[in-house]
């Protein structure tokens, strides 16, 4: 009998054992590439961005995916892609009065940003 138990709690053991550091080894995995994915960091004077577009009260909606920022403007003006250029913008789309602009990491940082000026 004691064999037995000594041979169920080594095939438990080894099986079990894996499995728990492997799903361990994932989380922190998991953790470290949401780490890297987003950025927390804006490389420039968000003020200055948010008056290239015709200051706050010209604003009327921020929103973000990974990668952009879309603004959409109260009145339609054209910017010229110099400027955005100087803030990190990869490119941009235009669509009537609203801006995509593509930051890359740290999009959702500079929209939320944005939000909280807007008081939104």
């Amino acid at each position: 009998m004691n064999k037995f138990f000594k041979y169920i709690l080594y095939v438990l053991s080894l099986g079990i054992l894996p499995l728990y550091i492997k799903h361990k080894a994932k989380h922190q995995i998991d953790v470290k590439r949401q780490e890297f994915i987003v950025s927390k960091e804006i490389n420039f004077d968000l003020n200055l961005l948010v008056n290239l577009f015709g200051g706050l009260n010209n604003i009327a909606n921020v929103s973000s995916t990974m990668s952009t920022v879309a603004i959409t403007l109260k009145n339609e003006i054209d910017i010229e892609i110099k400027y955005l250029k100087k803030f990190g913008i990869r490119s941009y789309f235009k669509k009537s009065n609203q801006y995509i602009l593509v930051f890359g990491d740290n999009a959702q940082v500079i929209a939320n940003q944005i939000k909280l000026k807007l008081g939104n």
